[in-house]
Formats: C-alpha cells, sequence, structure tokens
C-alpha cells in the first residue's frame, strides 16, 4: 500500500510540470478582469435574461439589421448555458465566461490529451510531455487570448472525443458507449467544425488500430450517430432546409487570408503570435524547426505507427490551407465537398495537427527514457517547449492572456446610456467593441460591414476604401432611416501596434468625423460620439411604395432636388432587385401601392425581369476573353466599370457582368434550342455612344450600340428562326462594353412576358421623382409589442398601406403565409397590409422558426427516448446478474 502511495505521490509531482506554466500563462483567469478581447462575448445582465430562451430562427445581436440563424444553430447551447446559470444562481459574465469556457478549455484540452496518449504510451512522463504541447503552443494560446472561445473549448474537448470514441469502438460497453455519446453531443453544440475534424479522426484512427475489429466500427459508429443526430434534430433540421433552398450564402464564415505557410503548419507556429494583431505577420523563428525533427524521430522509431507520421504531413498540408503548394488543390475540395465551405478558414486543422504532434513527442520521449542521463535530455527537452511560446511567459500576449487592464469607464457610462433605450440603434466605428451594449431592442452594428449593405454601397467608388460612405451627403438620411440614434468612434481595439504615421492618421480622422457630423449632438466621451435626432423606428409604416425600373441613381437625383428629402415618407422597391418576385405585384390592390418610376427605361426591362430564369447562365459561356465578376460582387464589378468610365447604380442580375476594353475580344454562348423563332436580348452599357457590340449567331451577323452610357438596357434583337446547337458570338468593336445578361428567346414566351409588363403598367402607371413628397419628419409609427426575436405584435392605423421592418430583406418575414414581403430599400422588409382595414393588432412572425420548433420537438423526443431506453436497458443487465 506504501509502495502505490509513493508511486501516486511521484506522478502528482510530475505534473508540476504543467502547473506552474499553467498559473503563469493564464493568470488572468483568476484576476478581476471581464477576460473579454476580440470575438469573447460579454452579456450585460440583460442580454443574460435574453438567452434564457429557447432557440431562435433569427438574431440581431451578431449580423447588422438581423439575420438568420438556421445555419448556425449549432451555437445555440453555450449561450443558453449562460442565461440558464445566470437566472438560476445570478452569476454575472465575468464568472460565467470562465466557468463555461476558459477553464473547460484547459482543463479538458490537457486532460484529454493525457488520458489520450494512453492509448499510445504507458510512460506517465510522455503523456505529460505530449499534452504540454498540446496545451501550450502557438494556436490554443492565440485563440485564447483572441476571445475565440467556442473553438477554444472545442479544442479542449477534442481529445476527449476522440479517445471516447476510440474507447467505444474498442470495448463496446454501455459506459464508454454513453460516455463517447455524451461528448460528441457536446462538440456537435460547440463548434460544428471541429466535430467533423473529431469524427474524421475517429474513424481514421480506428481503421488503423488493430484493436478494434473492423466489422464493429460502422456498427458502433451508427449507434454514435443515429441518436446525436436526432438529439441535434433542433439545428440540424434547420441547417438542411436553408442549405436545400440555397441559403449556404448566409453562413458567417472567416475566409482563408492566405497567411499560413506549409512551413508554419509543420513547425506547429501560428504566424501571428505572440502580437495576435490582423495583418501582422511574424516569420518562424529558428528555433521553431527542431520541433519538426523531434517529431520525425518520435514517428520513425516507432515502427508500428509510422501511419501517425504521415497523419501528421497530412494535416500540415491541410492546415496551410490554400497557400502554396497546391493550394488550388484546397481550394478544390472546399467548394466542392458538402459543407467544405466551413473549412474556408484552414487554421482549424491545427487542432488535429498539433494531437498528432503530440503523439509524435511522446514517442520520441519515450527514446529519451532509454538513454543514459535521461534526465538531462528530458530537462533540456522541457525547457525548450516553453521557449517555443515564451512570450507568453514574460507577458507578451495583448489580448485576453495579457497584463494589461481595460478601462471600463466608458463603456459603463454607454452601458447606462443605452440600456433605458428601446427601438433604436448604435453604430461603432469601425467594429463594435467587446463591451459595447447590445440587446435585442437596442441592437448595436458595425461600420466595417455597412459595405455589405446596398444603399451604403451605392455611395462607394472602388473596393480601395470602404468607409468612402463617410464621405457622401446622404449618409445622415441614411443612418436616421436605419434608426442609428448613437455613433461611437473609439480607438481600433484589435490595432496592437502605432506607428507615427498611424496616430496621425487617427488625428485626421477625428477632425474629419467631426466635421460630417457638426450639426448633430455630441456625447461627452474620450472619442468622438454622436447622437442623432429623428430617427425611424424599427417599424414604420407608409402610404405608398414607389417602384422603381432602375438603379439607386434616384436618390442623387431626388436629394439634389429635394433638400428636405425624407427616406421615411414613403417606401421604394427597385424591379431589377434579383431578389423580387414580380408575380407577388399581382396582389395588391391599385392605389395601394404608388406608380411605378421607368427612369430612362423601357417596358422591355421590365419584360425581360419576368424572364430572369431563361438567361443563358454562365456555364453556357464556352469562349470567355471578357473579364467576369459574379452579380453578386456589387462593389468589384461597379469598380471594374468605373475603370472602363462607366458610373451606373444598377442591379445587376442573376448573370455575370462581363467586361472588355480591347476590340476584337470574344464572348460566346452555346444553346440547344428546339425550331422556332426565336429572339436575341442583350443587357449592355457601355463608356460612349459610339462604342459596338456586333452578335453573330447562324451565319447572322448584328451591330448593337448600348442604349445608356450609365445604365444596363436591355435591347432586343429579331426574330431569327433557329433550331439545334446554336453558339452566340459577341465581339467588342471598341470601346469599353459591359454585358450582364443575354438571352435567346422564343416569342411566345417574349410575348408573355410584355403583356406582363403592360398590364403591370396599367395598374400601377408610371410616375416622375418630382410625385415623390418632399419633406415631413412625421412618419408613421408602428407600435411594437415584443414578444422575442422571431415575433412581433404590431399596432397599426387603417390608413397604413405598407410596413417597414429595418431588419435584413428576408422572404420569412410574414403576416401569414401568403402575405406580401418585398425587399424594401434595397435592404430592408416592405410587408403589404392588404387586408389591413381598421385599427388593429397583428402578428408579424418570422415563418423559418416553426422549422426550428418542428427540430426543437424532435430533440426533447428523442433525448426522452433515449434515456428511456437506456434506463430499461440498464435494468435488463442488473436483473441478469
Amino acid at each position: 500500500m506504501n509502495l502505490l502511495a509513493t508511486i501516486e505521490i511521484t506522478k502528482m509531482k510530475k505534473w508540476i510540470l504543467v502547473i506552474i506554466p499553467f498559473l503563469i500563462i493564464f493568470q488572468s483567469f483568476f484576476s478581476g478582469s471581464h477576460l473579454v478581447w476580440g470575438d469573447s462575448p460579454y452579456f450585460y445582465p440583460e442580454n443574460l435574461k435574453e438567452l434564457f430562451s429557447l432557440p431562435q430562427a433569427w438574431d440581431n445581436r451578431t449580423d447588422n439589421f438581423g439575420g438568420p440563424q438556421n445555419l448556425v444553430l449549432w451555437l445555440y447551447f453555450p449561450t443558453f448555458l449562460y442565461g440558464l446559470i445566470n437566472h438560476f444562481l445570478g452569476l454575472s459574465n465575468d464568472w460565467l465566461i470562465r466557468i463555461i469556457f476558459y477553464f473547460p478549455a484547459t482543463i479538458l484540452g490537457i486532460s484529454g490529451c493525457y488520458f489520450f496518449l494512453k492509448r499510445y504510451t504507458q510512460n506517465t512522463i510522455s503523456q505529460l510531455f505530449g499534452s504540454l504541447i498540446y496545451l501550450f503552443n502557438s494556436y490554443f494560446l492565440l485563440l485564447i487570448d483572441g476571445g475565440q472561445v467556442g473553438v477554444a473549448l472545442a479544442y479542449g474537448l477534442f481529445p476527449w472525443v476522440v479517445y471516447l470514441g476510440l474507447s467505444f469502438l474498442n470495448k463496446n460497453k454501455l459506459q464508454s458507449y454513453l460516455a463517447s455519446l455524451m461528448a460528441l453531443i457536446l462538440i456537435t453544440n460547440i463548434d460544428l467544425r471541429v466535430a467533423i475534424l473529431s469524427v474524421g479522426m475517429i474513424i481514421v484512427l480506428s481503421l488503423f488500430d488493430f484493436k478494434i475489429p473492423k466489422r464493429c466500427i460502422l456498427k458502433g459508429l451508427t449507434l454514435l450517430f443515429v441518436p446525436i443526430i436526432l438529439i441535434d434534430a433542433f439545428w440540424l433540421i434547420p441547417l438542411l432546409q436553408a442549405t436545400v433552398s440555397s441559403q449556404i450564402i448566409a453562413i458567417p464564415l472567416v475566409q482563408d487570408l492566405k497567411t499560413t505557410t506549409l512551413l508554419d503548419s509543420l513547425v506547429l507556429f501560428q504566424p501571428h503570435f505572440p502580437l495576435n494583431e490582423f495583418g501582422h505577420i511574424f516569420p518562424i523563428p529558428f528555433y521553431y524547426f527542431v520541433l519538426p525533427l523531434l517529431l520525425i524521430i518520435g514517428g520513425l522509431l516507432k515502427k508500428d505507427n509510422k501511419y501517425l507520421l504521415i497523419l501528421f504531413l497530412c494535416f500540415a498540408f491541410l492546415a496551410k490551407g490554400s497557400t502554396f503548394p497546391f493550394g488550388k488543390i484546397y481550394d478544390f475540395l472546399v467548394t466542392k465537398l458538402p459543407f467544405g465551405i466551413a473549412f474556408r478558414d484552414s487554421t482549424k486543422f491545427y487542432i488535429p495537427l498539433i494531437m498528432l504532434a503530440s503523439i509524435l513527442l511522446a514517442f520520441f520521449v519515450d527514446y529519451l527514457k532509454k538513454l543514459k542521463y535521461c534526465g538531462v535530455y528530458l530537462a533540456l527537452l522541457y525547457i525548450y517547449l516553453l521557449i517555443l511560446i515564451y512570450p507568453s511567459l514574460i507577458g507578451g500576449l495583448t489580448g485576453v492572456l495579457s497584463k494589461n487592464t481595460t478601462n471600463t469607464d466608458q463603456d459603463t457610462m454607454i452601458y447606462q446610456l443605452l440600456k433605458t433605450k428601446s427601438d433604436v440603434r448604435s453604430l461603432w466605428f469601425p467594429e463594435k467593441l467587446p463591451l459595447a451594449f447590445s440587446s435585442q431592442q437596442v441592437p448595436a452594428i458595425s461600420a466595417d460591414s455597412l459595405y455589405l449593405e446596398r444603399p451604403f454601397a451605392s455611395m462607394i467608388d472602388g473596393t480601395y476604401d470602404l468607409y468612402n460612405y463617410l464621405n457622401s451627403p446622404q449618409l445622415i438620411p441614411w443612418l436616421k432611416l436605419v434608426g442609428t440614434q448613437y455613433l461611437f468612434f473609439p480607438e481600433n481595439d484589435r490595432k496592437k501596434t502605432w506607428s507615427n504615421q498611424d496616430v496621425l492618421e487617427r488625428q485626421q480622422f477625428i477632425s474629419f468625423v467631426d466635421k460630417v457630423f457638426s450639426t448633430e449632438q455630441r456625447l461627452s466621451l474620450n472619442y468622438p460620439a454622436f447622437k442623432l435626432d429623428q430617427v425611424a423606428s424599427h417599424f414604420f409604416t407608409v402610404p405608398k411604395v414607389y417602384f422603381v425600373l432602375g438603379g439607386e441613381e434616384l436618390y442623387n437625383q431626388i436629394f439634389r432636388d429635394k433638400p428636405n428629402f425624407n427616406l421615411a415618407n414613403q417606401g421604394f422597391v427597385f424591379l431589377e432587385d434579383p431578389r423580387l418576385n414580380l408575380n407577388q405585384l399581382n396582389m395588391i390592390k391599385q392605389g395601394d401601392a404608388s406608380t411605378i418610376i421607368l427612369g430612362n427605361k423601357t417596358r422591355d426591362d421590365l419584360a425581360m425581369v419576368y424572364l430572369n430564369q431563361s438567361l443563358l447562365s454562365d456555364k453556357a459561356v464556352v469562349t470567355k476573353k471578357w473579364g467576369q465578376r459574379s452579380g453578386a460582387e456589387y462593389l468589384d464589378w461597379k469598380s471594374e466599370l468605373l475603370k472602363g468610365g462607366v458610373r451606373t447604380y444598377d442591379f445587376a442580375n442573376s448573370s455575370s457582368v462581363y467586361f472588355s476594353s480591347i476590340n476584337g475580344e470574344l464572348l460566346s454562348y452555346k444553346s440547344n434550342l428546339r425550331e422556332g423563332d426565336y429572339e436575341l436580348a442583350i443587357r449592355n452599357t457601355s463608356a460612349s455612344d459610339s462604342a459596338k457590340l456586333r452578335l453573330e449567331i447562324n451565319n447572322q451577323s448584328f451591330d448593337v450600340k448600348a442604349k445608356s452610357s450609365n445604365q444596363f438596357t436591355w435591347q432586343i434583337i429579331g426574330p431569327i428562326h433557329l433550331s439545334g446547337n446554336q453558339k452566340l458570338d459577341i465581339t467588342n468593336l471598341g470601346g469599353f462594353q459591359a454585358i450582364n445578361g443575354v438571352a435567346i428567346i422564343n416569342q411566345d414566351s417574349l410575348s408573355w412576358a410584355r403583356s406582363q409588363a403592360d398590364q403591370l403598367l396599367s395598374r400601377l402607371p408610371p410616375a416622375q421623382l418630382t410625385d415623390i413628397e418632399a419633406s415631413s419628419d412625421k412618419f408613421g409609427l408602428a407600435d411594437d409589442q415584443f414578444i422575442n426575436l422571431t415575433e412581433h405584435r404590431l399596432n397599426l392605423r387603417s390608413s397604413d398601406n405598407w410596413l417597414i421592418m429595418t431588419d435584413h430583406y428576408d422572404s420569412g418575414w410574414k403576416i401569414n403565409p401568403s402575405s406580401i414581403n418585398l425587399p424594401g430599400y434595397a435592404m430592408f422588409n416592405a410587408i403589404y397590409l392588404s387586408s389591413h382595414t381598421a385599427d388593429q393588432l397583428i402578428d408579424l412572425k418570422y415563418q423559418p422558426q416553426r422549422t426550428v420548433d418542428l427540430g426543437l420537438r424532435v430533440s426533447l423526443l428523442s433525448a426522452v427516448v433515449l434515456l428511456l431506453c437506456l434506463g430499461g436497458y440498464y435494468l435488463k443487465k442488473r436483473h441478469e446478474y
């Protein structure tokens, strides 16, 4: 008994190797600081109450002007824990972020790796050294320092998930099954990407493990995945539904910035270490190059486990992403594999890479233990591993793990100011700070992504300065329309190093901001902050909506001719907005909507909107010497057109924008047609009236000039008798040319579209810009009895015809399943009040919430059934014994 006790004491002493650096590096965990920096959340008391709720399909905290959450509901569980614990124990954010994220991430990481290494070595010191590198490496330390708490927690759980999964496949016992099931459920509700990596590791390692019968792998994984899929149905069903309906583009993903090289991943170096500042890349320190040599030696010495070294090299290749070499292979895998786009940020592959490195290092320590003077070698190795992350030991990190204390006086003042408000927004330049107060009824938005919103993008020329909308005279009217009452301009929280030039530019920016908002009320803060008056509410009503056939150039003319123009007097819907379904307009009563503003466009431009699905796709292009930009990349193609001398505010349709400035450049389409009479249709513009295009098909040619030098307009040529495979060649005959849409349309379809256009114009006759009311500060108020993020109860007047909701446009927002919701202002929801005849309360609901509710019922029922089955199985086994 004394011998066993001595052995245990000796093992505990060895843990000092981990405990001492843990206490030094993570000393901020034991301080009184908020531990929020970068991406870490801070929830005020109002936020914690909001989090104690069922999963919502809409959110306005992480998305400017709100956004659907169907694709990221797997993030629900950790934040729900915040609300749950606060509700029953009353703990604040400072306690919750520690007990939910920081301590579990670090403790689970070191303990999970330690137990996982028991599968490969029985030497305690080898297990500790392997665990040491898993916890103390530049990648994980930057996750913690940068406040990426969700990824950090998944990182800590990763070795446990793999270890418990392999243990279940090996032992096939109820206890190991339950442990593995719980671990997988946890990680799938913390970070789906890391969960996918952990499952991949379980499969790969089990295939190479001779102790695990191969026939048991599929059976065991099925027993795990079926209940997990059912229990995770509350986020999995909405995810699949959104993916099928092509909402996958809405996933908020970190793009591969191509900052990680193959050398970085091979030596386990994160190139932003230790400063952790965006764009500030450090070269690999020379001493890092010793580490892969040790790992290779460890892998080669274990003859039966050389596959682990091969796996290490494979994950090193994946972790480098799309950088040299063979970067296009990674891009191909990301874009073609199911959910591959989730790994656009290739650094997630550092997680299995580092775990494999911990195994190889443990093998190397096994080798050292056999040598004479092994104690000296192990001491040197320990010192070397600490040198790899020495900036964190001397207080050189700059975020959560820094020794700097944050002055929260300003944040407290802003919190006290905003928490008493409702139905307004605050805008932060360049982005919302971690301590910025934001609630469901007083959301905070970030200026660094305003360029994604069409009205603000229209104020920007080119892609160099994405804040150029600050120079626009339309800025303040638009800020008031979106309900922005408070504007804050603090220093960039993520910028760690300041040069003299940076300081000078900051001073110049402050002077510029003071000038832009000189007529607005300034707040008493240490940095520029302003309050705007007479801002629109979250919901307001308008008697009319103008349907615009054209682009946003009309705003320039209206503001020029009507200085007191108020955007909230009426709504605007752009007929060429690709999200608009023109058939919905047939349900609008004559007079409820105003009229159509044609601008410089014609009936044929309107008719072709009905035929948007008939355009030749980009896949039909067989010869392309012209430049190309996706229609969704507005600033990119707008910039290319500006270079060619074309300034347009038009909308692009479903086709790409092609452009050419070289005489003779060719663009060719191929199409298979039934025999009949067809019309050629082309939507184009050019920089001058003399520029021409030549269209050639079936040995016939036509020369075409653009109707407008600053607008895309449709031109229709024909009829032409065509049949079979046809090739349409479009040649630039000189000057700058741009095309957005080509179609070969049979005459019956064109006649139908023209008749639809005529009917719409007869019901909504064209109007002039001069018909639009100039000024009024009294927009219609819609009293919002807030229920939750997906449901609002509104008190409307009988004179109201249209409801404007200043959240991102989403067709899911409806009064009833058949109501009309149009993209108002090319940004918001313009909801038609068709059956509204008297003052009444109406319920506005986000329809996709029904899918989330269905998934939640499936999850709860599945959890109950699983518990009953497991309980019955346990009782049966107990009775047998």
